[in-house]
């Protein structure tokens, strides 16, 4: 397999990854609605400061996800070069980041 079929291949991965990771924004208006509540709750907290550190890092990893994967969205079908699938992946670490801080907390 040459160089430019490579890197076909992992344009195509990166695009079909990039567009997988569009299927939680099926559901963000409802986690952002939670998010509100939550933050509408927040001097009410119980629980030691790093649990409430994981809490509030849990609402802003989740209300900022749909920034992240559109910006990595524009990047992907817009940038030239060998670095698309890298950019594609970003997405799926932030979401396994909400993950671990949701066992977390």
């Amino acid at each position: 397999m040459n160089m430019a079929g490579l890197a076909s291949d992992r344009d195509a991965l990166a695009k079909v990854l990039i567009v997988l990771e569009r299927l939680p924004l099926i559901i963000f208006p409802l986690v952002l609605m939670a998010n509100v509540m939550q933050l509408a709750a927040y001097p009410y907290w119980d629980g030691t400061y790093l649990s409430r550190l994981i809490m509030a890092l849990f609402l802003i990893l989740t209300s900022f996800y749909p920034i992240c994967y559109f910006v990595c969205l524009l990047l992907v079908f817009r940038k030239k070069g060998k670095h698309k699938l890298w950019i594609s992946i970003i997405p799926a670490v932030h979401l396994l980041l909400v993950s671990v801080l949701f066992a977390l907390a």
